[in-house]
């Protein structure tokens, strides 16, 4: 009786013990099966391919961090493997290229084979030489594109309004273009329809066509950053109330305007209006920025006196009131 009760619990044990197997294969299966390796869109191979190959690579001209990520481009290998791209994992399709400091040297022209890339939501082709081309009408096309980065790749003429047709965009940065423009035209198309933008970043594109009320329109703004712009005139202080605001850099303009006395954007962390023309006095109400790590207010018309506000605000590293006229 004793044996026959031994080998029950000897095959209860191999039973439970060949579950257990059973159940670890299936969820290995299932885990491989939701998260399979996506296959690469032939179009978008294609794609990637041709402007590789319409592009050249120059290792003098760039910093010395910049690496060619298109080296590990081979038509061999799935695309959605290849340094810089990430795709959809459900498609395959392309929706992200990270070309930043790629030592990319060629021209964007409208008909680049990039412009291909309809699933694209965020393209990052910053620090590159695309050899003074102006910005292409063909990223009209990218209709899906949430993240643009264009900023330090060398580009010129006047940024087109076709760039207001990504109505999609959230962050768009043309910055360390110093041979680009952008027209009060273009621009207020710009603010009318890029509603959800948030990053918006212009630093070094010459604008002082624009009208500082246009911003008004940008309600969703977290960074403004417009440093060495030309911009002129009466800055709307409403701007700085704006809720999500966290980074705002104006400095380098010729910017006039007042400083709001409240209802400060609570998430302010950086703020410079270096060398403008800004007037009136400091509110007290700036002691209220409990997040604040940057102050610039250096080379305005600021004068009066300097509340003793300072010193509250744990989190502030930076604060230049120089070359002001403060009492």
């Amino acid at each position: 009786m004793g044996k026959f009760i031994w080998l029950c619990q000897i095959r209860s044990l191999l039973f439970v013990l060949f579950f257990l197997s059973v159940v670890d294969c299936c969820l290995s299966l299932s885990s491989s099966s939701l998260n399979p390796t996506p296959s690469c869109l032939p179009e978008d191979t294609s794609a990637l391919l041709q402007f590789k190959n319409t592009m050249s690579i120059d290792d003098s001209a760039f910093y010395s961090y910049c690496y060619p990520k298109t080296n590990s481009w081979n038509e061999s290998t799935n695309c959605c493997s290849w340094e810089g791209v990430t795709c959809e994992k459900a498609t395959g399709q392309v929706i992200s290229l990270d070309l930043s400091c790629s030592k990319v040297v060629g021209s964007l022209a409208p008909n680049t084979t990039l412009f291909r890339l309809r699933g694209l939501k965020r393209l990052d082709l910053s620090l590159n030489n695309f050899s003074a081309s102006p910005i292409s009408s063909g990223f009209n096309q990218l209709a899906s594109l949430t993240h643009l980065n264009l900023s330090g790749s060398y580009l010129s003429g006047s940024v087109p309004s076709d760039i207001s047709l990504l109505s999609k965009l959230i962050s768009l940065d043309l910055s360390r273009n110093e041979i680009l423009e952008l027209d009060s035209h273009s621009f207020d198309m710009l603010t009318r329809n890029l509603s959800k933008i948030e990053n918006l970043l212009l630093g070094w594109v010459y604008m002082s066509d624009v009208v500082p009320t246009s911003f008004m329109n940008l309600t969703s703004l977290k960074c403004l950053s417009l440093e060495f712009c030309g911009l002129q005139g009466d800055f709307p202080s409403e701007i700085f109330q704006l809720g999500n605001l966290e980074y705002v850099e104006l400095s380098w303009n010729s910017l006039t305007g007042f400083l709001p006395k409240s209802n400060w954007s609570s998430r302010l962390k950086f703020f410079d209006l270096s060398s403008n023309y800004f007037k009136g006095s400091i509110p007290s109400s700036l002691g209220n920025l409990t997040k604040i790590t940057y102050l610039g207010f250096s080379s305005n018309k600021l004068e009066g006196q300097i509340p003793d506000i300072f010193g509250n605000i744990n989190k502030l590293t930076t604060l230049d009131f120089s070359g002001c006229n403060f009492s």
